[in-house]
């Protein structure tokens, strides 16, 4: 277990994504809670949206007078790959848990909570990762309210799987979803919304005219191996089967027959708690090899990633299953419309025909019509990303997620109760 670091941020840096009313109840909720202290726990320090999310919502917290650490458990790669297989499953993937996935899972868990020690009036456990982590700190720290935060879409879950993560429930206060559904399947614990968000202030979102050094460099497109000049498909997001990058490129092949210029990036992270991701990069790798025109790229520093955002014509996120998908607000945010699945958190963030299209992630020919009518027209384009920007603007910015997250302290600890 180590502490991650993250840079100094403070709330009056966000004056111009934030209402007054926000700012005032972030203030009095802060001031409930000036007494407590709070831990956030996850698997890696970069790399996939929980890790960004962090980097932004806890040195806000901090600056608020919240006390908050971020603590990053240490594992072997044995566990990942258990927790990878766990994530698969949680999500619908029929594989076996045998008793040695779950033996690894606990002692692993068991022995990142006894390396805490130092008391906490909150602890966050980040997925499915951490929360095995929760009996030993329930045992060690009875004071401590622990909550468990749930990024991923548990309506499919395969059973065992399910049972396995319900074992771990019955010491946690509260678990957070993304959308209420997601929590149905699982019982004896309270349970409460909160969306995911994007932080406006960052290398990945700010204004391209914003950003120096290195950061300018990355965002420059002609380093990239395409023609910017020429119609831009993008999908980024992590080598994962349930992204559905072969699909992308087989909606990208049927777009050509409409639009012979076009062309595409699939631009991925290369997390250190996802063992899957080189073996899924290969096999598409192998499936692009034919195609000039299609680009995968890797491990792009976040200036590049919001070049590329800006740079595309359409953004995809033709994913079989999503939690939220924070690429999808990144892309609205930059006024790129967006061409989802229908499915998990991305209806959230997609108004269909308004700022993107939703679609069946499994047919090829919808996503490829779609993607084809904002290839083609230049004002419909406009028209999609410029609502997408305000989509975001009223729900998806850091700031809400900081109010969202100081409500709830106040709730599992009681610190509301002294306003």
């Amino acid at each position: 277990m180590y502490h991650a670091l993250t840079d100094e941020q403070t709330l009056t840096a966000y004056e111009a994504h934030i209402t007054d009313d926000q700012r005032d109840a972030i203030e009095t909720e802060a001031a409930a809670l000036s007494d407590i202290r709070v831990a956030h726990i996850n698997t890696t320090a970069s790399g996939g949206g929980v890790a960004e999310i962090l980097h932004s919502l806890v040195p806000l917290l901090n600056d608020v007078g919240v006390e908050t650490d971020w603590l990053v458990m240490e594992a072997p790669d044995e566990f990942f790959d258990v927790t990878k297989a766990m994530h698969n499953g949680l999500q619908g993937d029929r594989s076996e848990l045998t008793d040695e996935m779950r033996e690894t899972y606990r002692s692993v868990t068991v022995s990142n909570a006894e390396a805490i020690t130092e008391p906490y009036d909150v602890i966050v456990l980040h997925d499915p990762q951490s929360l095995g982590m929760a009996p030993t700190l329930a045992e060690r720290f009875p004071e401590t309210a622990l909550v468990w935060r749930c990024h991923i879409d548990l309506t499919d879950a395969t059973p065992a799987y399910l049972e396995f993560v319900q074992s771990y429930l019955e010491p946690i206060d509260c678990a957070i979803f993304t959308l209420p559904e997601y929590g149905d399947a699982i019982s004896g614990v309270e349970k409460v919304p909160i969306h995911p968000a994007i932080d406006p202030l960052t290398e990945k979102n700010r204004p391209l005219g914003e950003l120096s050094g290195e950061a300018a460099d990355a965002a420059d497109l002609t380093r990239y191996p395409f023609d910017a000049d020429r119609p831009l498909m993008v999908q980024i997001s992590r080598f994962d089967p349930w992204k559905d990058p072969v699909g992308v490129i087989d909606t990208y092949q049927q777009v050509t027959e409409s639009v012979p210029e076009a062309q595409l990036a699939l631009v991925g992270a290369m997390p250190d708690d996802d063992p899957e991701g080189i073996v899924v990069y290969r096999e598409v790798e192998e499936v692009a090899e034919a195609e000039d025109d299609v680009h995968l790229l890797t491990n792009l520093p976040d200036a590049g990633i919001n070049a590329l955002q800006r740079g595309a014509d359409v953004v995809l996120q033709k994913s079989f299953r999503e939690g939220f998908a924070l690429t999808v607000s990144e892309a609205l945010w930059k006024g790129t419309p967006v061409v989802g699945g229908n499915v998990g958190g991305i209806p959230l963030q997609i108004d269909d025909g308004e700022n993107g299209y939703l679609v069946d992630p499994n047919d090829i020919d919808e996503t490829a019509d779609r993607v084809t009518r904002l290839l083609e027209d230049d004002q419909l384009r406009r028209r999609l990303g410029k609502q997408g920007r305000e989509t975001v603007r009223e729900q998806f910015l850091t700031p809400t997620l900081v109010g969202d997250y100081l409500s709830l302290f106040g709730d599992v600890s009681g610190g509301s109760d002294t306003q």
